[in-house]
Formats: C-alpha cells, structure tokens, sequence
C-alpha cells in the first residue's frame, strides 16, 4: 500500500530508498505590500522565474505534466505508484510575514472589473482535490491590472460547493483602490454553511459602482501550509513533528507561493520544500 506504515517506515524511505523530493526556492515579491493583504508571488522573479496568467474562460486547469510544469510553478516530478506528503519547508525572509504555499488547481483569467453584473467564469473540472475532497478548496481573485477611482464590491454569484450543491452565491467583499492593486489577492467569501469549491460556473458578479479600472484572475486554490517568518532569521516547519498533518503533494501539483504582510517593504523570501514519498 502506497504510504508510509510508520515512522521507522517514512525514515527508511527517505535514507535507505532515497525517496526525497526538494525544491529550493528564492523569489522577490513583485508588488508594494499592504499591511494584512496577500500578495502573489506568482510573477516574482527569482526561482521559480515569473509566471503568467491563465487562459481566458474556461481557463487552465493543472492536471497533467504538461499544464502543471509551467513558468512560476514549483513542480515535483510524477511518483506514482508511491504518494508524496509535505515533510518540511524552511523560510527566510528579510521582512515580518507569512508564507502562504498553495496548490494552484485552475484559472480564468481576464475577468474584467469595470462594469457591474455577472462575470462569465465557467472553469475547468478539477483532477485533484474535486468532488467531495474540494472541501478547503478557496477562489482567490490575482488583481492583474490595478483597481482604480471606485472600490471593488464582488461576490460569488454562481459556484458549485464541495457537496456538489449547484448555483451558490458567496458573501461580498468590498476592496478599496489602495487594497487593489496588482498582485493583489482576494479570497472570496463562500455561501453560509457551504464548504470548499468544486468549480466557478456564471461566477463573478460586481456590485456597486464599478471601478474606473480593474482586470482579475479568478483561481481555485488550495493551500497547504501557512508559515510564520521573522525577519531575517529562518523558520522550520516539521509537518510530522510540528504539525503532524503530511499534506499530500499530488503528481501534477502546481504550487504557487503568497505572502500576507505585516510590513509595507517588498520582501526577498527564500527556502526549501521537502517531501517524502514512498
């Protein structure tokens, strides 16, 4: 059985059978910080370089090598038979923050902003965490092309929950111009009592008075780890002794990075992903 039977069974994996999986990675975060917003690292330079944005609807879903390698991406190669679990990462950073590390399923991109209604979505079915298992999946708006004159007021206006519910409708979130900027993201609020997301049908609608300008990616995410960084000085995360939790790392895993600030200085955040597999 794919896995690991014990303790002595994972360190046996890692040391005798070599089953390790690293990715050492040093990103410069793109955009000015906000204090408790989320940056994207996605299109940061650095290792992995730059990214860009997903197709326009029905978008990108990551389920094979050849849409999940792409530029931005933290990819591990396939290991199947054998399953892969998150074992630690290692953080530095030269600024106070977290580090979000997430598995980026889908995206649409060039969702316009600028006029009030329903946004057309229509995402792609999912090959991981879909079904019952997109329990903590989130939507994220990627601000793409800043907000401006007016304040962003969205909802989900049609999504498909992880109980395979049809046409929900989330709660509304309001982002300010100073709160919209590129690289900006937005996790958007889910309907009451309704957990996880399988896919975005009609799915973006924008209330209030529309901004000036604006353009979004709408992402279905799910995240992995959230780890705690003082400045300059390194943080490690064991997810067998600290967490006990060994988030499996799915063959074709896109993993993206994101940083919620405690500061307004664009950080340089560097470290090291280990996974298990076996």
């Amino acid at each position: 059985m794919p896995g690991f039977a014990s303790r002595d069974d994972l360190i046996n994996e890692l040391t005798t059978n070599g089953k390790r999986d690293e990715f050492v990675f040093n990103k410069l975060c793109p955009n000015t910080c906000v204090v408790g917003q989320i940056d994207s690292l996605w299109k940061g330079t650095g290792f992995p370089g730059a990214g860009s944005d997903p197709a326009t609807t029905p978008g990108s879903v990551h389920d094979s090598d050849a849409t999940s390698n792409v530029a931005g991406s933290m990819f591990f190669p396939d290991r199947s038979t054998d399953l892969r679990y998150l074992l630690k990462v290692s953080v530095l950073a030269d600024q106070a923050g977290t580090l979000i590390l997430y598995d980026r399923l889908a995206g649409v991109s060039g969702i316009s902003l600028t006029s009030t209604g329903a946004k057309t979505v229509n995402s792609g079915s999912l090959s991981r965490y879909s079904g019952a298992a997109a329990t903590n999946n989130e939507a994220w708006l990627e601000i793409t092309t800043a907000i401006t004159t007016n304040s962003l007021t969205a909802n989900l206006g049609s999504y498909t929950s992880a109980d395979g519910s049809t046409a929900q409708v989330g709660g509304t979130v309001v982002t300010t111009t100073a709160n919209g900027t590129i690289g900006k993201i937005i996790p958007l609020p889910l309907a009451a009592g309704k957990q996880g997301v399988r896919s975005v049908e009609a799915g973006l609608t924008v209330g209030g008075t529309a901004p000036a300008a604006g353009v979004a990616n709408l992402l279905i995410v799910r995240r992995l780890a959230q780890i705690p960084c003082t400045a300059n000085i390194a943080n490690n995360v064991s997810f067998l002794d600290d967490e006990l939790s060994l988030p499996q790392i799915f063959d074709n895993a896109t993993l993206g990075l994101a940083w919620q600030a405690t500061g307004t200085t664009t950080p340089r955040i560097s470290g090291i992903i280990t996974c298990a597999y076996g």
